[in-house]
């Protein structure tokens, strides 16, 4: 029997397929869909505020028919809820990839979160806030995946759980200090620029 006209449809993606859904959203909402639709992303590489493609948007990798499109759309009628694990690569990478151990640690959070959603579920995930049309919900890591092969290398369990605290620390510090050194870049070449450009101009007026 066909469905009743009121039915509403979820549409689910996870990893690549949340970057489908996330194209296919884009193109239903352009097209002035009506559609009874909502959609659930999770591990979603577009994910607005922390998904690799849209960390990097506007970069292609044509070796590897890469292009990193940018961010899931949130401006359409359909409801939406995004889900990430705390670390993960491809979902939560670091604001600023500058920071070598948050990047490294986004990348070994790739191999062991983003293929491992289904062993913590989402009774935990914490909710983040909402953004247009979707809602956004984080499922938090119990230990620094950068951590995690000092478990598989035999390491007691709370030796490295021990590490974890200070670990998280360094990361937030080097993260800090990465930013800094950012500004500190930028605001010595726009001094540099404003000088150049003054001794340009006093070359002008002697000529």
């Amino acid at each position: 029997a066909l469905p009743a006209p009121v039915d509403t449809y979820a549409v689910f993606g996870y990893s690549q397929s949340a970057r489908i859904a996330s194209i296919e959203k884009g193109n239903l909402a352009a097209a002035g869909s009506t559609m009874p639709l909502s959609f659930v992303l999770i591990g979603n590489p577009n994910r607005p505020n922390g998904g690799i493609l849209q960390r990097f948007e506007g970069v292609e990798i044509p070796i590897l028919g890469v292009t990193f499109d940018g961010a899931s759309p949130t401006d359409t009628d359909f409801d939406t809820v995004d889900i990430t694990r705390q670390y993960d690569g491809w979902s939560d990478f670091p604001n600023n990839p500058l920071n070598p151990f948050a990047t490294a640690n986004a990348v070994a959070g790739i191999h062991y979160l983003h293929g491992d959603y289904q062993s913590v579920g989402l009774g935990n995930a914490l909710y983040q806030g909402s953004y247009g049309d979707t809602d956004y919900y984080m499922i938090p890591s119990q230990r620094l995946p950068l951590l995690m092969p000092l478990a598989e290398a035999g390491v007691p369990s709370p030796v490295v759980t021990i590490l974890d605290a200070p670990a998280r620390v360094d990361l937030a510090r080097l993260a800090i200090a990465a930013c800094r050194g950012i500004e500190r870049i930028v605001r010595d070449v726009a001094v540099a620029s404003i000088r150049l450009e003054r001794v340009d101009a006093g070359a002008l007026v002697h000529e």
